[in-house]
């Protein structure tokens, strides 16, 4: 008898503990939110918001995607970490999305007040398609899906290059590190990452 106890309320403790630190991650979120509303999952409308980036007054500007971007890494962090349901998928886009428009951005401003003139840099919406991309192929595993989900939005073979050139390096040191430490290249315990992008958040 004293044994079933003691198993009920390790059981019931644990369930206690779980259910706290749901509820942390649960404030955490939602704290975040009420200072980045931007980082909600909105049916994709914040992934819009950003690629329109400088086309609308609504759109958001490169300093507020960096804290966007920040507050989503850290708020999906909680959430996940917490044991809260969702996925991957859709935080991956938005995190995508913002840090390639930043990064366009920025490389746009360097590069036309260094060299005085038009110099051709492509627009921050393009660097933030090829962000989404990038970033999903990383956190789902899932390159050629990416490339062609890219291919699917843009109708635009030229931006294929650059997110190919993105996938050979990024995957490149995976593929080293796996080589050298004898495990396969292809195949693997991918398929656990794979799942967690199953469901969006």
């Amino acid at each position: 008898m004293d044994e079933c106890c003691t198993k009920i309320t390790t059981l019931s403790s644990s369930n206690h503990s779980m259910v706290s630190l749901q509820a942390l991650g649960g404030l955490g979120g939602g704290i975040i939110a009420l200072k980045y509303p931007g980082i909600l999952y909105w049916d994709f409308t914040n992934v819009d918001e950003i690629l329109r980036m400088g086309k609308s007054a609504s759109a958001p500007g490169i300093w507020l995607m960096t804290q966007l971007a920040g507050a989503k890494v850290v708020a999906t962090a909680l959430c996940r970490g917490s044991g809260l349901v969702g996925g991957l998928y859709a935080p991956s886009l938005m995190i995508g999305a913002a840090l390639g428009a930043v990064f366009g951005g920025s490389a746009a401003e360097i590069i036309n007040s260094a060299i005085p003139g038009n110099v051709a840099v492509a627009q921050p919406q393009a660097y933030a398609q090829v962000g989404i991309a990038a970033t999903l192929a990383s956190v789902c595993s899932v390159p050629l899906t990416s490339v062609l989900l890219l291919f699917e939005l843009t109708k635009d073979y030229r931006i294929l290059l650059a997110l190919m050139e993105d996938r050979f390096f990024n995957d490149l040191p995976t593929t080293l590190h796996k080589s050298n430490a004898g495990l396969p290249i292809f195949g693997g315990p991918s398929s656990c990452i794979k799942s967690t992008c199953d469901n969006s958040s």
